[in-house]
């Protein structure tokens, strides 16, 4: 990989379907989604709102970061502590 952008790019709500695409392709074959739902159309379809979600919460109570502006990946960064995971939350 040629990535001259050499930090990483924070994501925002404009970019979150972005972020959350990436990591719904990267965890597409994740072991423990495999597992829990072997049909390969239907973890397609579970694994993006469920990323999406983790992207959206990130973005609100903690940071998301990609790669570079190209999104070939994310992460989500949420500080511990003070920050429960709750209904009303997300």
């Amino acid at each position: 990989m040629n990535n001259v952008h050499k930090e990483p790019v924070r994501v925002t709500k404009a970019d979150a379907e972005r972020a959350a695409d990436a990591m719904a392709k990267a965890f597409q074959d994740y072991v423990m989604f495999r597992y829990f739902y072997p049909d390969e159309e239907k973890r397609r379809k579970l694994i993006y709102p469920l990323l999406a979600s983790a992207v959206y919460y990130g973005i609100r109570y903690g940071e998301v970061y990609a790669p570079s502006p190209a999104f070939e990946g994310a992460a989500v960064w949420v500080p511990s502590g003070n920050c429960p995971l709750t209904l009303g939350r997300i």
